[in-house]
């Protein structure tokens, strides 16, 4: 991996978008401390460029490796003791989602279904650490992170069931859940869910399985489609409060 010293660009793109929109999240649904915003940004832009040293390591011992390890869990920690509980409620919440995963990638591989679902909630959960962080966490925070996570979830399941790297089956029923779990308490937050529940429906029905080689342009797509919907990730966050 080349970069400089310890910091190199996320070979997946989608990463560093998780990473960001966690952060706006968070700031959108609170009411945030400008200084809190800016020592959050540079803490999150930290992150992004460094946690590629950790999940593509072929060592754990390798020096940047324990440069990214040591510096974000304390630039983590420094945020939990300025910041008080709901921040170290945050940060105690994605610990655990991070050990799964560097155990998972390295015993079952990055493709793992329960691998890329404790990554990616190790990334969208990071909205009630921004929001805690910045101005306090909210309910209309924990509802925001909650849809976010769900969204993204799913949207990266889909991705491999495209490629027939998992079945259809468990993206279709995690998209079927969520709309029935929104409608059930406001039908109009259930149209959050609408789009990741017919491309997998779409999916489940066709099973239309594309080369591996096109999973990065619709990862792409799909990370396009992530930024368009991320708006009404509160909005429907706010219905349900």
């Amino acid at each position: 991996m080349r970069g400089i010293g310890p910091f190199i660009i996320p070979r997946e793109p989608s990463i560093a978008g998780f990473i960001l929109i966690s952060l706006l999240l968070g700031i959108v649904t609170t009411r945030p401390d400008p200084i809190n915003v800016l020592v959050a940004s540079a803490i999150y832009l930290h992150l992004i460029f460094t946690v590629d040293r950790v999940f593509y390591a072929s060592r754990l011992l390798d020096k940047w490796v324990i440069y990214s390890i040591t510096s974000n869990t304390l630039l983590f920690l420094y945020t939990a003791w300025v910041g008080g509980l709901d921040t170290l409620y945050s940060v105690v919440l994605v610990a655990p989602l991070l050990g799964i995963t560097m155990i998972g990638v390295r015993i079952w591989g990055r493709k793992d279904p329960i691998v890329l679902i404790s990554g990616t909630l190790m990334f969208t959960l990071l909205t009630l650490h921004s929001a805690s962080y910045v101005g306090g966490m909210t309910l209309l925070s924990i509802y925001t992170a909650g849809i976010y996570s769900i969204y993204t979830v799913i949207s990266v399941l889909y991705v491999e069931a495209r490629v027939g790297r998992i079945g259809p089956s468990l993206p279709l029923a995690m998209a079927m859940a969520a709309y029935i779990l929104l409608s059930i308490n406001n039908p109009l937050a259930g149209t959050v869910a609408i789009d990741p529940l017919a491309k997998t429906v779409a999916t489940w029905i066709r099973r239309d399985i594309i080369p591996i080689d096109q999973i990065t342009s619709l990862g792409k797509k799909e990370t396009i489609r992530l930024l368009i919907h991320t708006p009404l990730f509160p909005l429907a966050g706010l219905l349900l409060t």
